[in-house]
């Protein structure tokens, strides 16, 4: 019985002396259940909090940061809690780092209710969502130009829309969720309402994870945003239609993964500084992009791959610079009726296009660059609109059919390489001839391409153009240090631009390098008119002479008293030579011949009457003076003609010096007749 009280006595005694060993211990030993949850305090030093600490910390503001290795479990908290945070006086930044958020997650219940005439938005920015339509289905269509057609067929028509949005939801507090997962769906707006949301602060979502899409239809984020890394799953889809970006905008390594769309339509990214999509993964279902506004200063696709089909129809790219080099768009992609206006250039760069690529109706302001772009399937450019003197760069393009026309492309659109390279020879530098091999196989490609297309009228022009502008510049081959050659362009010195000179005047003027087959009548109409006036002039300037002894000086008193004869009749009586200058009608024969019966004399009348004019003697009588002017020029073209055919001297026989006139006159008839029907047969018959 004893020993029964002693050992009860000693039991009262551990009970009593419990609470103060429990005591004994510090803090961080003391790990109960609840309490096993490590987050990173203000100083990012490791703690341990239970899962009441975490709704707490939310709820006054403070960073909620959970350590890394750590389980899952330990990292969930409620969506619900952002919204109560948002809605707690004194709260200015939700900062929430590797959390697992359950739950539906409805930022507009965490806003505060306007109607866009107390919201104090910009004017413009309330008109802006006035114009908006949401559809039951959240999504923002777009209209529709007058009379387009599609890629793929008729009109689209626009789905039933609700009414226009009257109220939104405005959200003063920084928002900053980095490195976490949602495990259900991110609501920006109220459908059933259509209320979408205001973020007058920073919205960071960086490396977040959105296991089913996110909607942010509409939304308005006026300060810094940044999705960058983050991930969108799910076959929701996420949709960020008619959003207006107004402060740097991030969306850079970004991936859209599962089977639904990914919606940006009708958004507009007016911010002043960067858009950013570089390196995005845009790998779920259809990306629109349509009816976009991309207004800030810079706008970067660089690397983006897309694995679905794009539309970027009626998209407007403004600023300074649009990047998509180097992207990757393994569906066919829409820019038809996009505006291409940043004003220092849009880059393609290096891109990869799988499918068909639509231009059809684009407008191009400023620079458009191809370089080292691949088109795997046709590139439709019908009715775009490029800008005399636009620089569009081709070089190193590979592409199967370019749908587009040489009146869409003249003017030195392609021509910046030859731009550069007689900036630097004037500079007195030399230059790597890379960019003028470049620039040659632009043109070599597009004439084949329009040769393919059957555009005989664009392959001629084009290729007229690129012969006509060519230069020929002056090449020295140099090694470099590792013993590879490598060829600049120096200069163009008289001897190359001689040549080109020499190129241009026998097969540019003359025929158009074999693409305008109009021109060889043309020259030969001129050619043969020239030597009509050459002929039809030396009537009046060749003179004709025969030796004679010395005549009587009454016969030379009777020649100088002939009046108008005496001025085409000389005697030179040093030489003993009568000459007649032009040609001699058979009045003017008979009375030089009434002037001396000498048998001599009249001899040599009769033969300067015989041989008399420029080129050729018809044998018989002449025509009466007054007629003299029109057989002159009707035999002056008659012997152009025949000459230039090479038909023949028509029985008759050049004389004196115009028998160089005939040769020369032979030989461009026959080169122009050549260079004809080489021209026919290569612009009419291939």
């Amino acid at each position: 019985m004893s020993q029964l009280i002693s050992r009860c006595l000693f039991c009262l005694s551990l009970l009593i002396a419990a609470p103060t060993i429990s005591h004994a211990h510090t803090p961080q030993e003391l790990v109960t259940k609840g309490e096993n949850i490590r987050i990173l305090d203000e100083s990012g030093k490791e703690v341990g909090v239970s899962y009441e600490d975490l709704k707490s910390r939310l709820l006054q503001g403070k960073p909620l940061h959970f350590a890394e290795e750590q389980d899952e479990e330990n990292r969930v908290i409620e969506a619900e809690w952002i919204v109560e945070a948002l809605n707690t006086p004194g709260v200015n930044e939700i900062d929430i780092d590797k959390a697992i958020i359950k739950g539906h997650l409805y930022l507009i219940k965490g806003a505060d209710i306007y109607t866009l005439e107390e919201s104090g938005l910009a004017e413009e920015e309330m008109q802006r969502l006035k114009d908006l339509k949401v559809n039951k289905m959240g999504l923002i269509p777009t209209p529709v130009p007058s009379g387009w057609r599609g890629p793929k067929g008729p009109i689209l028509v626009e789905p039933p829309k609700t009414e226009h949005f009257d109220k939104v939801g405005l959200v003063s507090t920084d928002i900053q969720i980095t490195e976490s997962k949602f495990l259900d769906i991110v609501h920006a707006i109220d459908l059933g309402k259509g209320m979408p949301m205001v973020f007058k602060g920073e919205v960071i979502f960086k490396g977040t994870v959105f296991e089913h899409g996110a909607s942010f239809v509409a939304a308005n984020f006026q300060g810094v945003t940044d999705f960058s890394y983050a991930r969108f799953s799910g076959d929701e889809g996420t949709s960020f239609g008619g959003a207006n970006f107004q402060g740097h905008t991030d969306f850079g390594g970004v991936r859209f993964l599962g089977e639904g769309s990914v919606l940006f339509t009708a958004a507009q990214f007016s911010g002043e500084g960067y858009t950013n999509f570089s390196e995005a993964g845009f790998l779920a279902g259809l990306t629109r992009f349509t009816a976009a506004k991309f207004l800030g200063e810079v706008t970067n696709f660089s690397g983006a791959r897309f694995s679905s089909i794009a539309k970027f129809r009626s998209a407007r790219f403004e600023g300074k610079e649009t990047y998509f080099n180097e992207a990757r768009f393994q569906g066919s992609v829409d820019f038809s009726s996009a505006h291409f206006r940043s004003s220092d250039g849009t880059y393609f760069r290096n891109t990869r296009f799988g499918k068909v690529l639509w231009f059809v109706g684009a407008v191009f302001s400023h620079k458009i660059d191809f370089y080292g772009a691949s088109f795997d399937e046709d590139v439709l450019f019908s009715e775009a609109d490029f800008p005399k003197n636009l620089d569009v760069s081709l070089r190193k393009a590979i592409y199967n059919t370019l749908d587009i026309t040489w009146g869409q492309l003249k003017g030195g659109r392609l021509d910046a390489p030859l731009k550069e390279i007689s900036v630097a020879l004037k500079e007195n530098k030399e230059i790597s001839a890379t960019k003028f091999f470049e620039w040659e196989k632009v043109y070599r490609r597009l004439i084949a391409n329009f040769e393919a297309l059957g555009d005989r009228n664009s392959k001629l022009d084009a290729y007229y153009h690129f012969r006509r502008i060519r230069p020929i510049y002056k090449i020295i081959t140099r090694e470099d240090a590792h013993g590879a050659e490598e060829e600049f362009i120096v200069g163009e010195g008289w001897r190359e631009e001689a040549k080109w000179w020499v190129e241009y005047a026998f097969f540019g003027l003359t025929c158009g390098y074999g693409a305008k087959w109009e021109r060889p009548p043309i020259v030969a109409i001129i050619i043969i008119s020239i030597f009509t006036i050459v002929y039809f002039v030396g009537y009046y300037l060749k003179k004709t002479h025969q030796r004679l002894e010395k005549m009587p000086a009454n016969v030379l008193k009777k020649l100088k008293r002939t009046g108008r004869l005496s001025r085409k009749i000389a005697f030179d009586e040093e030489e003993q030579i009568l000459s007649v200058k032009g040609l001699m009608a058979k009045e003017e024969r008979d009375k030089l011949l009434s002037l001396w019966d000498d048998k001599m004399y009249q001899e040599a009348v009769n033969e300067l009457f015989q041989t008399s004019g420029p080129l050729y003697h018809p044998r018989g009588e002449r025509k009466p003076l007054r007629e003299r002017w029109f057989n002159k020029l009707g035999n002056s073209f008659f012997g152009s003609f025949v000459t230039f055919t090479t038909l023949g001297l028509g029985g008759v026989t050049p004389s004196g010096g115009f028998k160089a006139a005939v040769i020369t006159e032979g030989l461009m008839g026959w080169f122009t007749l050549a260079l004809f029907l080489a021209t026919l047969v290569n612009v009419l018959l291939t």
